[in-house]
C-alpha cells in the first residue's frame, strides 16, 4: 500500500493572503495534518486468534504486532465491513473496511486533534468529506488520494473563507475568497496562485479589476468606486507604477501621482475632495496589501500609512489598517513566513 502524506493540506493555505480579497493563509499558523497509519493486513502468524484466515465472515477483536488494535467485522482474516481501529499514538479510525484497508465511509481522529469524516477509497481519503483542524479551521468538499481536489470550501478560525476549485491540494481554477475586512476576490488561480483575470469587490460596491500573473498584479488595473469615480493604475510584475489616471464621475480627468491628483482637486473643485479621500483610503490599502503579500514590508507599510491618512481615526476601517500594520511589523521581525504566492 503506497503512502500519500497529508502535509499538502498545510501548504495550500500559503496562497490565500494575496490581498484584501485574498487572505486566508499566511496570517495563520496552519498545523500540518499527520498521515494516518494504514490498517494492518493480517499475516499468517497473526491468524491464530479470533476470526482465523479460513473463516469467511466473523466478528472479533485482534491486536497486531505494532500494538494497533482492530475490533469489528472480518473476512478471511482481514478487516472487512464495519469496525474500529486504534493506534498507540492515539489515532483512531471508525468506519468501513474492505480487504484490510479503509474503504467506504469512515472517520479518522488524529493524535493532534485533527479530524476527517467522509469517503475513503482503498485506504485514501477520496470522495466527499470534511476535514477539521484542532485550531477550528474546516474544509468541506472533494478529496482525491488524501488531497483536496475538485470543488470545496475552507472556513478559517477568524471567519475568512475560500470556496471554489482545488487540484492536488492547491487552489486551482475559479473561486471566491472572502475576508473579514469586507472584501472578496473572485477570479482564477493556478497552482495555488492567483493567475489570470480577477476582481476585488467590497461590500460598498467598490471594485478593482486586474490581471495577476503567478500571484502578482501585472498590467493595467481599474478601480471603479461606488460614487462613480475611477482610478487607473499600472503594475509591472508586482511593482506599482506611480503615475495614475483619476476620472471623476462627471468626466473630469486628472493624470499624475496621488499627490498631483489631490493638489489639482484642491485647486479646481474642493467639493470633490471628500469622495476622493474616501476612495484613496480603499485604493491605497489594496495596493499596500499587494506589497505585504510579497513580503515587501517597507512599501506595504508606506502605502498602508498613506491609506490611514485618508481614514477617520474612529472608523472601523482604521482599525483594519492598524491590524494590518501590526501584522506587517510582525512578519518583518519574523522574516516573513512560508507561503505559496
Amino acid at each position: 500500500m503506497k503512502k500519500n502524506y497529508l502535509h499538502q493540506m498545510s501548504l495550500l493555505l500559503g496562497f490565500l493572503i494575496l490581498g484584501p480579497g485574498l487572505a486566508i493563509a499566511n496570517t495563520f499558523d496552519f498545523p500540518p495534518p499527520i498521515s494516518p497509519p494504514l490498517p494492518s493486513t493480517v499475516s499468517l502468524e497473526e491468524g491464530n486468534g479470533p476470526c482465523p484466515l479460513w473463516q469467511a465472515n466473523c466478528q472479533g477483536k485482534r491486536k497486531y504486532k505494532d500494538d494497533s488494535e482492530y475490533n469489528g467485522e472480518f473476512r478471511f482474516g482481514k478487516a472487512h465491513g464495519k469496525g474500529t481501529m486504534t493506534w498507540p499514538d492515539g489515532s483512531k479510525y471508525k468506519g468501513e473496511f474492505k480487504n484490510g484497508v479503509r474503504h467506504g465511509w469512515g472517520e479518522f481522529t488524529f493524535p493532534d486533534g485533527n479530524h476527517y469524516e467522509g469517503d475513503w477509497q482503498e485506504g485514501y481519503m477520496e470522495g466527499e468529506g470534511a476535514y477539521t483542524w484542532s485550531c477550528g479551521q474546516e474544509y468541506i468538499g472533494a478529496f482525491r488520494e488524501d488531497k483536496m481536489e475538485g470543488q470545496g470550501s475552507i472556513l478559517m478560525a477568524n471567519g475568512e473563507s475560500y470556496s471554489g476549485a482545488w487540484k492536488e491540494g492547491l487552489i486551482d481554477g475559479e473561486g471566491t475568497f472572502k475576508r473579514i475586512d469586507g472584501s472578496q476576490f473572485i477570479g482564477h488561480s493556478k497552482d495555488g496562485l492567483r493567475h489570470g483575470e480577477g476582481m476585488l469587490v467590497w461590500e460598498t460596491g467598490d471594485t478593482l479589476r486586474g490581471n495577476w500573473m503567478a500571484g502578482k498584479l501585472d498590467g493595467n488595473t481599474e478601480y471603479i468606486f461606488s460614487n462613480g469615480d475611477q482610478m487607473m493604475a499600472s503594475w509591472d510584475d508586482g511593482e506599482l507604477i506611480d503615475e495614475m489616471n483619476y476620472l471623476t464621475a462627471d468626466g473630469f480627468e486628472i493624470p499624475g501621482t496621488i499627490h498631483d491628483i489631490e493638489d489639482e482637486l484642491v485647486l479646481t473643485d474642493l467639493d470633490r475632495i471628500p469622495d476622493f479621500e474616501e476612495n484613496m483610503q480603499l485604493g491605497l490599502y489594496s495596493f499596500g496589501m499587494e506589497y505585504k503579500n510579497m513580503n515587501r514590508f517597507e512599501e506595504a507599510t508606506a502605502l498602508l500609512q498613506r491609506s490611514q491618512e485618508y481614514t477617520p481615526i474612529n472608523s472601523r476601517f482604521n482599525s483594519v489598517i492598524v491590524m494590518q500594520l501590526s501584522e506587517v511589523k510582525e512578519r518583518q521581525v519574523n522574516g516573513g513566513w512560508a507561503r505559496l504566492d
